[in-house]
């Protein structure tokens, strides 16, 4: 019997198929491509992980995929390239299980897209469904990293590795999956070891783990979870791609994002409190804003020093090419600079098409962002101070603000060295000025000062007291900056390998500043297109960056 025979699409769903065999590992080979022909583009638009919801999905290509042996379930491993109408393909893990519906667990039957397939078989309903939600198929992915397995698929083979001592057991008393993951998969295992599964895949090494396993390996920075093992494609044709990270697990209160937010409340808090018994204060509001702070300024310089201490390990020299520091040039500073421009130029262009339709108030906060391209272009053309310096240009971590951290008692630990998610992955693993990621974090100050302010300006309507909220925002903000800047500076002083910061104040500030700007265009872009009402954050801070100078 045909392929065609056997599948017919259903009339009522395009992810429903009928087969008139009963469904088994050998069908399930033999005719995969087939079957995933019939997956919904929604499906994949449901999911947290999948970053391209704003493309139309044209088709799909199976690059592989086999059955892992993870008990009587059928529990394959699918490596999915997903077509687009325009741009380039991207690779996706997509674990699926294939279980009869009363089978099914009811947090998949209750979700509108739950499933990716339904299958229609003379043996009853089936689901195929994301895998990661079931513990064989997690439990798996453990004990063959303990047992470095190796699998042949049907085009290459899955590689699982253990380093050397690092696992002590392949007993698993518990497995616990993380539900706030957006671009990956988490998996706690013993509370002792957590496996990041890429769901987006690229031919290369995944700098989230090749930059971790550096560090924990070849230089004495401790604040980064050590890698515990690896899953990794090998193609036939082409480089490996990895497919996960085992790391240890740390015990933690919390991202620094979500302990920065409650820092600013407190602030808010002492600040009401002052003024309720002294009345409001006024002229300067440093002096009081760093008493207000609390202990945050600590923890702000404390996080200072250990960035700038993985700076420092990352610029360590070495005759690994992939981290040996190399000197800043003028192709370099020209091509960061042409990259800067295009992305202000291409978000200021997508503002101006959109402004006459948007609100008077994001017009209003939009227009001295939209008319002063020129000014903003001007700022960028400065990197070359860089090369006049002689820094060198290092690893980085590349998407670096307070999510990143977690919070350890009084220190700090750095996670998700992926980078930017829309980045490809020659650029994740190039090396750049870590001042871009020192941007980034001041960035994200700006961002919790303002999360925090939103929710105060819902106490009240007053233009004034709202206007004076702001103020003090503003003040809580420069007390991190500069308290994070001391630690940073004071960390990177130590450094006795190649210089990566310029030694010049002037040409810091100013290095910094083209890296704060170029964020901010970042942020606003995908504010824009995502959350309009967070848009007064990075168009403010454009207007401070510009106002500076």
């Amino acid at each position: 019997m045909s392929t065609e025979d056997k599948l017919e699409q259903g009339q009522s769903h395009s992810g429903e198929v009928t087969t008139s065999e009963n469904l088994t590992g050998d069908l399930l080979r033999k005719e995969i491509s087939s079957l995933v022909g019939h997956i919904k583009p929604d499906y994949f638009k449901s999911k947290r992980w999948f970053g391209s919801k704003s493309r139309e999905i044209r088709g799909y290509m199976v690059r592989d995929f086999e059955l892992l042996d993870a008990g009587p379930d059928l529990l394959g491993l699918l490596l999915l390239e997903i077509e687009y109408a325009e741009g380039e393909p991207e690779l996706f893990q997509l674990p699926l299980a294939f279980k009869p519906l009363d089978k099914v667990p009811p947090a998949i039957t209750i979700l509108p897209e739950g499933a990716a397939l339904v299958l229609h078989t003379p043996g009853g309903e089936f689901w195929a469904y994301d895998a990661f939600s079931e513990d064989p198929i997690c439990r798996a992915l453990y004990q063959n990293i303990f047992d470095n397995t190796e699998y042949p698929l049907q085009q290459g083979k899955l590689v699982f590795r253990s380093l050397p001592g690092r696992l002590d057991s392949r007993n698993l008393t518990s497995i616990k999956r993380i539900s706030t993951e957006q671009s990956n998969t988490s998996i706690i295992y013993n509370n002792k070891f957590i496996l990041k599964a890429f769901r987006k895949l690229s031919y290369g090494l995944n700098p989230d783990f090749e930059v971790p396993y550096y560090l924990s390996s070849e230089t004495s920075f401790e604040y980064v979870p050590r890698v515990d093992g690896y899953i990794e494609y090998q193609p036939g044709d082409k480089n490996p791609v990895s497919m996960g990270v085992l790391q240890d697990f740390i015990p933690n209160e919390g991202d620094g994002y979500n302990v920065t937010l409650d820092f600013v409340r407190d602030f808010y808090k002492r600040l009401a409190k002052y003024r309720a018994e002294k009345g409001n204060p006024t002229g300067d509001k440093s002096e009081l804003a760093q008493q207000l702070a609390g202990d945050f300024p600590e923890v702000a310089r404390r996080l200072g020093v250990i960035t700038g201490e993985m700076h420092n390990a990352l610029a360590s020299p070495t005759e690994q090419p992939e981290f040996k520091p190399e000197q800043v040039t003028k192709e370099d500073t020209g091509k960061w600079e042409k990259a800067i421009t295009e992305l202000i130029q291409r978000v200021i262009g997508s503002v101006n098409r959109q402004l006459p339709g948007l609100s008077p108030e994001l017009q209003d906060l939009l227009k001295p962002v939209a008319t002063n391209e020129q000014a903003y272009l001007q700022m960028v053309a400065g990197l070359d101070s860089l090369v006049q310096a002689g820094v060198h240009k290092t690893r980085f971590h590349g998407d670096y603000h307070m999510g990143q951290v977690l919070k350890t008692g009084p220190d700090f630990i750095i996670l998700d060295f992926e980078g930017e998610p829309a980045r490809t992955l020659e650029e994740r693993r190039s090396k750049h000025s870590p001042l871009k990621d020192v941007a980034g974090l001041l960035r994200s100050f700006n961002y919790a000062a303002y999360a925090v302010l939103f929710e105060e300006w819902e106490k009240t309507n007053d233009p004034a007291e709202r206007s004076e909220l702001e103020d003090w925002a503003q003040a809580w903000e420069q007390v991190a900056r500069q308290s994070f800047l001391e630690g940073y500076t004071e960390a990177t002083g130590r450094h006795n390998g190649p210089r990566f910061i310029p030694a010049d104040p002037a040409i810091f500030w100013q290095t910094n500043k083209i890296f704060e700007l170029e964020k901010a265009f970042y942020e606003l872009n995908y504010e824009f297109n995502n959350r309009p009402t967070w848009v007064p954050i990075p168009a403010k801070g454009l207007q401070r960056i510009k106002n500076e100078g």
